[in-house]
């Protein structure tokens, strides 16, 4: 998995931007597709929002091994990082992508609730800061303040879709009265 990681990290900003690109137009695609059978693709959601939170969990904690507690609390001070490790961008770029998927599935799982988009970065926002926690108690790398900004800055790209649908949702039920 780590291997994996690696490899990921060294992929042109251009290839980020068309999976991200792409997880976003299939899931509307496949949200339109299902608007039907929309028991379905709640259950597809929910088993996907499972595979998302067990995918974070694997790449920010069991990837891991011990080494120092560090902690990063000013929020954006990776913008000064980046200016001497150029490297800090393509970070910043791999939080907000590793959280677009807990974006995309979320919401369609919280549909029935009020507002299913503010829970869902709500939720991805909570889920980041305890793993960062938990980084920094176990001290399995680098706790900081903007990856929680970053990775909620991915599950609101990622609940585009759901938005998407739910605009469409309302114009079709306005068209058919």
């Amino acid at each position: 998995m780590h291997d994996i990681l690696f490899r990921v990290f060294e992929w042109s900003y251009f290839a980020y931007f068309g999976i991200a690109v792409l997880l976003l137009l299939s899931w509307t695609g496949f949200a339109f597709l299902f608007r039907k059978y929309s028991n379905v693709w709640h259950v597809i959601n929910m088993i996907g929002a499972c595979v998302v939170v067990f995918a974070i969990l694997c790449v920010t904690l069991l990837t891991r091994t011990r080494g120092e507690q560090l902690l990063r609390l000013i929020p954006f001070s990776s913008f000064e990082l980046a200016i001497v490790y150029n490297d800090v961008y393509k970070q910043i770029v791999m939080n907000m992508l590793l959280f677009i998927p807990f974006g995309l599935t979320f919401p369609f799982v919280l549909q029935k609730t009020k507002h299913p988009v503010l829970w869902t970065i709500l939720l991805a926002a909570l889920l980041s800061l305890a793993l960062e926690t938990f980084q920094y108690v176990f001290a399995l790398g680098e706790a900081e303040t903007d990856d929680v900004i970053f990775n909620s800055v991915g599950a609101a790209i990622g609940t585009l879709p759901f938005m998407i649908m739910d605009r469409l949702k309302h114009r079709i039920e306005k068209n058919e009265k």
